[in-house]
């Protein structure tokens, strides 16, 4: 049994690399001949086809990963600031204003995100037409 999926997944991996397929990149999302793909197996595709499309892929999963641990950070902290504000104390102002921060900033990085894998997708398609 693991034999046949062993020789099944050989048997994709070489069909999907026998042909070039066009990337696209609508509404967020990354689709490889309309089947939607992550941004993570984009760049691992690309990794084979450019160098350029691949380090745009890299730069998009760089910002996602940050903007989760902001996303956490900034949580927290307003969290925090909250309580310490029901409490009394003072500083839980600057927490709470810290968090507002942390978490404001995520959807400028969501749109540059977004612009990375746009540029990733160009160029995985315009090095499949060279």
């Amino acid at each position: 049994m693991k034999m046949k999926k062993f020789t099944l997944l050989l048997l994709l991996m070489f069909s999907l690399n026998s042909f070039s397929q066009e990337m696209s990149f609508e509404y967020g999302k990354i689709s490889l001949d309309g089947i939607q793909i992550t941004p993570k197996l984009a760049k691992q595709r690309s990794q084979s086809v450019s160098m350029d499309a691949y380090t745009s892929f890299k730069k998009a999963g760089s910002i996602r990963g940050w903007n989760i641990f902001w996303g956490i950070f900034g949580t927290w902290e307003l969290v925090g600031g909250s309580i310490n504000l029901a409490n009394g104390y003072g500083i839980g102002a600057v927490d709470a204003a810290i968090g507002g921060v942390c978490i404001g900033i995520i959807p400028t990085r969501e749109a540059k995100r977004r612009m990375w894998m746009a540029d990733g997708v160009k160029k995985y398609n315009s090095a499949l037409q060279d």
